[in-house]
């Protein structure tokens, strides 16, 4: 059985997935033009998280992302309901049993992670936050810009949502360590 670090941001679903052996691997499917993505996405998302194993995520925004693929694919509804049960957000654990003076108040994967593991911030990256990144997925997937500045934009939103899935691993590291510690 396997454990995944799930983030469906911007037609892109990303993951991390942590193999029973201990192997992290990370895998995304961005969608590659402006049509209607949803199938090929929740088909990627299916076929990268596989039929067993717990999906960890954070702040619940996939759970919904994923009931709006199963409202809106009928002929997937039944595999993307079954995902839902295997979900697992590490938001309520972090928001009822641990803070840090860093968080300033706030429990976003922005204002945790700089505090829990300050090595995998956003700061090096292009995109750092979702907004923007919602802005550049648009320019990329609508804008009147050229390939090379798609590819650009396509390379650091997935980075960015590589980030965000690996984000959710590093924080179920130190919190585990804390715990048995």
């Amino acid at each position: 059985m396997s454990l995944t670090w799930l983030s469906v941001r911007y037609q892109v679903p990303a993951n991390h997935i942590e193999t029973t052996d201990g192997q992290l691997r990370h895998e995304a499917y961005p969608c590659p033009d402006t049509r209607d993505p949803r199938d090929d996405l929740a088909v990627a998302l299916l076929r990268s998280v596989g039929q067993t194993g717990s999906i960890c995520t954070y702040a619940g925004y996939e759970r919904s992302v994923i009931l709006g693929l199963a409202d809106a694919l009928p002929h997937l509804r039944k595999d993307l309901l079954r995902l839902c049960a295997r979900l697992w957000d590490l938001h309520p654990i972090i928001k009822a049993h641990y803070y840090h003076p860093a968080f300033a108040g706030s429990y976003s994967i922005k204002a945790v992670l700089p505090a829990v593991a300050p090595h995998l911030a956003y700061d090096d990256l292009e995109i750092q936050e979702g907004t923007m990144a919602s802005v550049q997925f648009h320019r990329m997937a609508f804008g009147d810009i050229d390939s090379a500045d798609k590819a650009k934009i396509r390379t650091s939103l997935l980075r960015y949502c590589a980030r965000d899935t690996l984000a959710i691993v590093e924080l179920r590291r130190v919190l585990r360590l804390k715990a048995y510690s």
